[in-house]
């Protein structure tokens, strides 16, 4: 700790100004609910087009109940379904990845208008930052997120394809420890890329790059101050763990409050 002051220091700064950047800007607490909703009305649209696209296809008697038809799919049908699975994915990424895209650029915004001398209105960051999204910088969201849902399909096929070989699994212990590992790979290269792209949309909105650009100036940014970045973010889970410990702790002293004290009607 002594060693690491000042970086230290500035974690604590960070999550500070953090603090700060919230309170002024109340807009953005509303942003995860929006996305909520978006992915909600998404995951019923996907629905109801999938029971389409799963009947496509000619009714024929199964084989073993005869009584009972199915559908048998051709060649096109295959790749539409599986198209269509990508794009559950792709388009839930795409909503996380704007409400990111939408905080850090308002983030910016907020900043560099704060802190000089006309101190401009940032009670419109986040309007500007959607304003933004929607005008300029769609398209390198939809790039992010296509990159990281391409990921998770890879990772989704690998964990169909592991449960298909289960008793091969239990047979030879090498087969599942390799198993174990690979799955372990693709998870932290999952993780690894969401948190690239998640500092590249903030690059992407300071300096008005594509994404590539940007993914490439925050993982150079990321190397040459690694340890800033890790105590950083470690600071900002310590303060979350131990908010979490006090939320609930209060949730829980208020509601045994409420059950010992106020009579049932």
């Amino acid at each position: 700790m002594c060693c690491s002051l000042n970086s230290l220091l500035l974690g604590i700064a960070v999550f500070k100004t953090t603090c700060e950047y919230v309170s002024k800007n109340s807009y953005v607490m509303y942003l995860p609910t929006v996305s909520t909703l978006l992915s909600v009305v998404w995951f019923f649209i996907w629905i109801l087009s999938a029971v389409f696209i799963f009947s496509i296809g000619e009714p024929k008697p199964r084989e073993d109940f005869p009584m009972i038809t199915e559908i048998e799919w051709t060649t096109s049908s295959r790749w539409m379904v599986a198209y269509h699975l990508f794009a559950l994915l792709w388009v839930n990424e795409f909503i996380y990845s704007s409400v990111q895209f939408i905080i850090g650029a308002s983030t910016c915004i907020w900043y560099f208008d704060s802190s000089s001398d006309t101190k401009g209105d940032v009670k419109r960051s986040v309007q500007t930052a959607a304003s933004w999204l929607m005008k300029f910088h769609w398209s390198s969201v939809a790039l992010g997120s296509m990159i990281i849902a391409m990921c998770e399909t890879i990772r989704y096929i690998f964990e169909y394809y592991r449960k298909k070989m289960g008793a091969v699994d239990k047979a030879l212990p090498c087969i599942k420890i390799l198993f174990c590992l690979t799955g372990y790979c693709l998870f932290i290269l999952e993780e690894c890329i969401k948190y690239i792209s998640k500092n590249a949309y903030i690059q992407i909105a300071l300096t008005n790059k594509s994404f590539c650009p940007g993914a490439f100036d925050a993982f150079v940014l990321m190397v040459k101050n690694i340890g800033r970045f890790a105590i950083a973010g470690g600071i900002g889970r310590v303060y979350m763990f131990f908010g979490t410990i006090l939320i609930s702790a209060f949730t829980c002293c208020f509601g045994f409050f409420l059950l010992t004290t106020v009579e049932s009607v």
